[in-house]
């Protein structure tokens, strides 16, 4: 049975708890004990089920409803003979701390969950599962422990929400009477308390609403409906507000409270997403919607693929139908017209729709079923208000490109909107204050804008579009303030992730550059302004988009293009570049450089432009410090990487950007070396410094320093013995080769170019024959100065150019050669140009014959000690033979070219030089016939 039978002696753990009821009505007087006297009674109800039954039938759940509620209780409890019958009840706590009563709390949902429910089902979740069978609890009791009025004092008062909540849940469990009771008592709770005070409610609530069980649906309905109904009687309370905002954001991970919500968006998005009266009320709405849409899975359509749902389909739909009301609300908003209709107010507008139109930029990948015409009328009121940082129109714009990029409808979509009032868009008013605030709006709202006209230029009527783009005014000025005046927008082609505004003005650019009227513009307004180097990054790249032909051209080098890029790069501003790696963009500019000096090149030097240009660039003076700023360039940028560095993507990547950067510091080289002679012998002149032997002299007056002519090319083969070059050669062919291709491109375009300045033909030819010795260890860059040397002795006697080679191969110049190649690497020879160019100037060179036997004396000397080396066979190496045989027919090549070659005609015979008369080929037969060189065959002798 339920009750302890009176014959058992009872328990002392009895007796206390007797003792404690009995001491019930005394508590209130001690109720800073409170959480000590209850902890008792609610572990003596965890002791197991006989003990819960026993407090049953003490009525303990009485009791205690009438302790708690005394004389505010609905029920007639006590009867009034006894002595302690309905004492108005104690005031317990202070102004500062209330009765803590959370173990009362507690016990009273132990014992209401251990007993059956009074109707079916007898048992929920929340039933304790330990106690079986579940005990009985008088129908009086069942209605205490729900009963409105001690439900509302418990939620008032804070007292222990989670026992309560499971409490409430036991009860409305399969139950619509007690759901309906509880809800009305927890959403009348919200209607009516502070802010501060709503947490047990809302916890509450949100725990009665997710119950599920099979009165689920109809609990959602009741209850979000009158919740709703309960937010819009208080809206005018921001905090009480953001707080039931807050519940339903959380109550959207209920699919069922979730789907609720959208069948029923019409009751509650207009009113909190646009009628909200505060910012922050809007702003939460947002995020609700944010987390309904985020909650919703995609569906697939008949192939499979993804597509958004069908309630975000209905929601977007429901969003467009209330732009009218956007309309409306937005023309009441204009600038206040007592104060004369400043625009341009410090004061920033109050981002009224600003969260409407971010939920539509949300939903924009649901392709509507309405059209969306509205929109343009939205932003032609909003746009007509002249505000400056406007963060409605911002986010509109927003919507207007999310939805134009999504998937179109046949008719009535963003993107032929905006194709068709692609005019009415770029007459939008847009301010470029110089402060923070503005800068940083803009950064944001104008990729939106170029972007939706990046989209409308692709789409199916670009070509219509962008001749209206092309034809408005707002677009230049677009270009010449965002791009040519001011750098703080964007920087073209900088490659940040982050900036989205530069890929699409780029986009732009090069649809528009097809027009070359359009091109000339933008090349005036860039070179007008007069902003380089403060703005090159973006005028550079403006440059080589629009420099397309030569009426381009032309048209830069009148406004003084050339003067303008090379400050970019001289002095402290190309140290700069250097120092922050900008190598890109500094390729970028000697690109330019060099195109301008190129077309430059092709005039006559009569032609007025070309005069004009150059009159403006004063080459005389400004080429030397330019030149430097390139012979800077040149040393500083890396040309061997180890062999850790080689294996690094990235290194490869910046040792290519070094390599074009190189390859175009060469282009401006040659450029200026025809251009100017000063450049022309000043870039000459520290060739000759860099690679001219010791002994050699140098000629080269007014030239740079030394170490300025090293800075150069750090990598060469200047000055290096016989075996260090062929090593270097063997090595490092493929990097020194673009070194001497530019060498011999300078001497070919300064001979070209100047061939009446003296200066200029004498170090030419010099520093020509120089290289020459210099690469006959590398064949393929040999053979460019051998040609070159072979033109300029074919040339008349007349020719400066001839005549500055015969001076200079007279002095010391046709020895440092026909040495090297004769002597020192006969294996150029094999060439057919160098042997061509080894006869050219044995000609054309008054070489005595007491020279050219000298020389046959030393090659005789070599081949002897080969004859010797390949005599001792059993003392060398199989290996080396055919090397031994190689030298020995390249020496043999030597003696066939000197031997052929008679004593030029007027070169007198050294004192005592007895045999001045004889020939080459006698002395040398005469003398050296026993080594059997055969003189006669041009191919290799064998051996």
């Amino acid at each position: 049975g339920q009750a302890v039978s009176s014959a058992r002696p009872r328990a002392a753990s009895v007796r206390v708890v007797e003792a404690l009821l009995k001491m019930l009505h005394e508590a209130p007087s001690h109720w800073r004990h409170f959480p000590q006297f209850f902890l008792v009674l609610f572990e003596f109800a965890q002791l197991g089920p006989e003990e819960r039954a026993w407090l049953i039938s003490c009525r303990v759940l009485a009791k205690l409803f009438d302790f708690y509620l005394g004389d505010e209780s609905p029920f007639v409890i006590t009867p009034a003979a006894e002595p302690h019958h309905r004492p108005k009840r104690v005031r317990m706590g202070d102004k500062f701390t209330l009765p803590n009563l959370d173990n009362m709390v507690a016990l009273v949902a132990l014992l209401a969950q251990s007993c059956s429910l009074p109707d079916d089902p007898e048992t929920s979740p929340w039933s304790l599962p330990q106690q079986v069978p579940p005990l009985t609890m008088s129908p009086e009791e069942h209605q205490m422990v729900i009963h409105p009025v001690f439900v509302s004092a418990l939620l008032k008062e804070q007292l222990n929400v989670n026992a309560l909540s499971d409490l409430l849940q036991h009860y409305c469990w399969e139950s619509g009477t007690r759901s309906s009771s509880a809800l009305h008592t927890v959403l009348q709770g919200i209607d009516t308390m502070d802010s501060e005070a709503l947490d047990p409610y809302l916890r509450v609530f949100m725990d009665l609403v997710q119950l599920a069980d099979s009165r689920q649906s109809w609990r959602t309905d009741a209850a979000m409906g009158r919740l709703l109904r309960v937010i819009a009687n208080n809206m005018r309370y921001k905090q009480a507000t953001l707080s039931c905002l807050r519940m339903v954001i959380q109550l959207t991970q209920n699919p069922v409270i979730r789907r609720w919500l959208f069948q029923h968006q019409s009751a509650w998005l207009h009113d909190w997403l646009l009628y909200g009266l505060s910012e922050a009320v809007r702003k939460k709405t947002e995020e609700l919607c944010y987390h309904l849409i985020a909650a919703e899975p995609d569906e697939t359509d008949e192939a499979g693929r993804p597509v958004p749902a069908a309630v975000l389909v209905a929601l977007h739909d429901q969003l467009i139908s209330m732009l009218p009301v956007v309309s409306n609300l937005a023309r009441e908003m204009g600038p206040d017209q007592s104060k004369g209709g400043n625009t341009f107010a410090d004061e920033p507008p109050i981002p009224r729709f600003a969260p409407f139109f971010k939920v539509c930029a949300y939903c924009a990948r649901a392709m509507p079923t309405v059209p969306v015409d509205e929109l343009l009328t939205a932003y032609t009121v909003i746009d007509l208000h002249h505000w400056e940082c406007d963060e409605t129109k911002k986010e509109l714009l927003g919507y207007w490109y999310a939805a134009a990029i999504a998937p179109q409808p046949a008719t009535g979509g963003a993107l032929a909107l905006a194709a068709t009032h692609l005019r009415r868009l770029l007459d939008s008013f847009v301010s470029l204050r110089p402060n923070s605030r503005a800068l940083e709006y803009n950064r944001e709202v104008l990729p939106y804008f170029y972007g939706l006209m990046k989209l409308v230029v692709e789409g199916p009527d670009g070509a219509t579009c962008l001749q209206v783009l092309l034809n408005h005014r707002n677009w230049e000025w677009a270009i010449k303030y965002l791009l040519v005046e001011s750098q703080d927008y964007t920087q073209l082609g900088s490659g940040i992730e982050t900036d989205r505004l530069g890929p699409t003005l780029m986009w732009l650019l090069k649809e528009c550059g097809g027009t070359a009227t359009f091109r000339q513009k933008i090349l005036t307004a860039a070179l007008s302004a007069n902003k380089l180097p403060a703005h090159a990054k973006n005028i550079v790249v403006l440059l080589s988009s629009y420099i397309i032909t030569d009426e381009d051209k032309a048209v830069a080098c009148d406004l003084e293009a050339l003067p303008q890029l090379a400050a970019c790069i001289e002095g402290a501003a190309g140290i700069a570049l250097l120092e922050s790696r900008q190598w890109d963009h500094l390729e970028d500019v000697l690109r330019l450089l060099h195109t301008l000096g190129d077309w430059l090149k092709t005039l006559k030097p009569t032609d007025p432009r070309r005069q004009r240009a150059l009159a403006g660039w004063e080459l005389p003076v400004s080429g030397k410090l330019l030149l430097n700023s390139i012979f800077t360039f040149l040393h500083a940028l890396p040309r061997q990487p180890s062999a850790q560095q080689a294996a690094s993507p990235q290194h490869v990547q910046l040792q290519q950007l070094a390599d074009r950067v190189r390859s175009e510091c060469y282009s401006c080289s040659n450029m200026l070396a025809a251009l100017d002679p000063t450049s022309a012998h000043l870039i000459l002149s520290a060739l000759l410094n860099r690679h001219a032997p010791p002994s050699q002299p140098d000629g080269t007056e007014g030239a740079p320093e030394a170490d300025d002519g090293a800075q150069m090319s750090t990598f060469t083969l200047a000055r290096l013995s016989s075996s260090q070059a062929r090593q270097t050669a063997k090595l490092h062919a493929p990097q020194l080769l673009p070194y001497y291709i530019f060498s011999s491109t300078l001497l070919y375009t300064s001979l070209n170019a100047h061939q009446m300045e003296p200066t200029v033909v004498g170090n030419a030819t010099r520093l020509a024959i120089v290289l020459a010795a210099e690469t006959a260890v590398l064949p393929e860059a040999h053979v460019k100065f051998a040609k070159l040397l072979l033109q300029a002795c074919a040339l008349a006697p007349s020719s400066p150019v001839h005549a500055g080679l015969v001076a200079e191969l007279g002095s010391s110049g046709a020895g440092l050669l026909l040495n090297k190649l004769l002597l020192e690497e006969p294996f150029v020879l094999r060439d057919e140009e160098a042997r061509k160019c080894c006869t050219a100037v044995l000609s054309t060179s008054q070489i005595s014959s007491k020279w050219v036997r000298a020389m046959l004396d030393k090659i005789a000397q070599h081949l002897t000690q080969l004859a010797q080396y390949l005599s001792e066979q059993q003392t060398q190496p199989e290996a080396r033979q055919p090397m031994l045989l190689d030298h020995v027919g390249a020496f043999h090549r030597s003696v066939r070219l000197l031997v052929r070659t008679t004593a030029p005609v007027g070169a007198p015979a050294a004192a005592g030089d007895s045999d001045a008369d004889t020939t080459p080929l006698q002395y040398w037969t005469a003398t050296y016939g026993h080594l059997g060189v055969n003189l006669d065959e041009d191919a290799q002798a064998s051996s």
